[in-house]
């Protein structure tokens, strides 16, 4: 046999064998696997949507990283468990479930091979973000305490879910919660005191008349806060506010907002820098009298370009944006807009867009907005697009187009 054959067939049978350290190793697979990240997660948690969508991830791709030898494997594993999404349900309440995820259940309980060395016992302890879907889940109990170290969780309380205070108050890892709820969170006449030791953000949409069931809640360093909700007893918001409200930051409220709120936020919320609401006329109940002063910060979850060429919308916020750093919020230094991008819009399509811009101004920034514009900036306000993260100028917003 020739030298040349031995050569070709010596190189053929050398091991793949390069060696890093495993933190080099760490990089390369979170890179690989493309993990969902806290910031993805937490604006799902705080969606002004009622039913966010997370974003996805190919997990057949971090599964057969995993596989690929046992070096990556315990890399890529706790990637394919980061987001579990169980039960996930139809809208009805009383839908049955259609979700391919339901085999998660039992593998979170499962325990993890010794070969990969983890702290980690059972495949649960890697779940860091839990969504539990929008229908009753009979053992979401189970499910909870199989997954201890969760950061960010959203799930659907239903009527007959009594125990969800004391599940989910054992989770000490937990910063963030969304909970919708069609029913009290706690049993009548339950008084047991629930510590959410960690909790920071809480997303909370009552959808339901009755008791809250929040009443003996303790939560220690909530900073962020979202309310949705169905009814209109304001003196239950006032209260939750009284409560919780002394080192919050950030607030959000999808509702109609009644002078009663509006007028005690500085008192309620004196650490308040960020408010957040549905439409800029939700504002008008607000008192000159009782200034945010401490709020830096306005985002509007609905302005839309089509609001703006509303003859009625804009009219009512004109009113409002004109004044909202001389009368409302004396510190303001931005205001930002979620939008609605036209290609979202039912009107819009490709082979359109080009007519549109041609045929009149109805895609540009009206001449009223403009003006709002000008004069924020003379007082050094921002205007942020959070659809896009683009600073909105005069000049930029007189020139281009709303796509």
């Amino acid at each position: 046999m020739e030298p040349t054959q031995l050569g070709v067939e010596h190189r053929a049978v050398q091991p793949f064998n390069i060696q890093f350290p495993n933190e080099i190793w760490s990089l390369v697979i979170s890179e690989a696997c493309d993990p969902l990240s806290e910031k993805e997660m937490l604006e799902a948690v705080e969606h002004y949507l009622r039913n966010p969508q997370i974003p996805e991830r190919d997990r057949q791709s971090i599964l057969s990283i995993a596989l690929t030898c046992r070096t990556f494997a315990p890399l890529a594993l706790p990637f394919l468990f980061r987001l579990t999404d169980i039960l996930t349900f139809g809208s009805s309440l009383s839908g049955s479930p259609h979700s391919n995820n339901t085999k998660r259940v039992p593998t979170t309980a499962l325990p993890v091979p010794q070969f990969m060395s983890s702290d980690a016992r059972l495949y649960g302890d890697f779940v860091r973000f839990l969504s539990l879907g929008n229908s009753p889940i009979p053992d979401f109990e189970k499910v909870l305490y199989s997954c201890p170290n969760v950061t960010h969780l959203m799930c659907y309380v239903v009527p007959g879910n009594r125990a969800w205070g004391p599940a989910l108050s054992q989770l000490n890892s937990l910063v963030a919660l969304r909970i919708t709820a069609f029913d009290a969170l706690c049993s009548p006449g339950d008084r047991s005191v629930i510590t959410f030791q960690s909790l920071e953000t809480l997303s909370l949409h009552v959808m339901h008349n009755g008791q809250w069931g929040t009443d003996f809640w303790n939560l220690p360093k909530l900073r962020r806060l979202a309310f949705t909700y169905n009814d209109h007893a304001n003196q239950t918001r006032l209260e939750f506010l009284r409560r919780y409200g002394r080192a919050l930051e950030f607030l959000y409220f999808d509702a109609d907002l009644s002078p009663s709120i509006l007028n005690q936020l500085a008192n309620f919320c004196p650490s308040l820098n960020h408010l957040q609401v549905y439409r800029p006329e939700d504002l008008f109940a607000m008192s000159i009298q009782a200034p945010l002063v401490g709020v830096t910060v306005v985002t509007f979850a609905q302005v839309t370009w089509e609001r703006l060429y509303d003859p009625l919308s804009a009219l009512l916020m004109r009113d409002i944006l004109s004044n909202l750093h001389s009368l409302f919020f004396p510190s303001l230094k931005q205001v930002q807009f979620l939008w609605t991008s036209t290609k979202t819009s039912p009107i819009y399509s490709p082979d359109s867009a080009s007519m549109l811009r041609s045929a009149d101004n109805f895609l540009k920034y009206p001449p009223w907005f403009l003006e709002v514009l000008a004069e924020w900036e003379r007082n050094d306000i921002t205007l942020l697009r959070k659809d896009t993260n683009e600073i909105i100028t005069s000049s930029t917003a007189s020139s281009g187009f709303v796509i």
